[in-house]
């Protein structure tokens, strides 16, 4: 991982470490940010509502209240839990 997480941008030292150049990775934004715009029908709309399928799937199997978790296991191994507003 090359995130920051306390920061909630990429961490400089990882990227420097790795040899990954800032430009190739995506701007980071909240998952109920704007992420990007789009053009449909001559109307600019905003791309937003980021959830990746693991994050999606906490929520899906009824992890509502910060402190409950799910494990995944599978193609990869996954332990997501709610932490409320942190």
């Amino acid at each position: 991982m090359l995130l920051d997480l306390a920061a909630g941008e990429w961490d400089d030292g990882l990227l420097d470490l790795f040899a990954v150049d800032r430009s190739v990775l995506p701007t980071v934004v909240p998952s109920a940010g704007v992420a990007a715009e789009a053009t449909l029908l001559g109307a600019t709309l905003p791309v937003a509502g980021i959830a990746g399928d693991q994050q999606a799937a906490l929520f899906g199997q009824g992890c509502f209240a910060p402190g409950q978790a799910k494990a995944t296991y599978g193609t990869g191994t996954f332990v997501l839990a709610n932490i409320g507003d942190l």
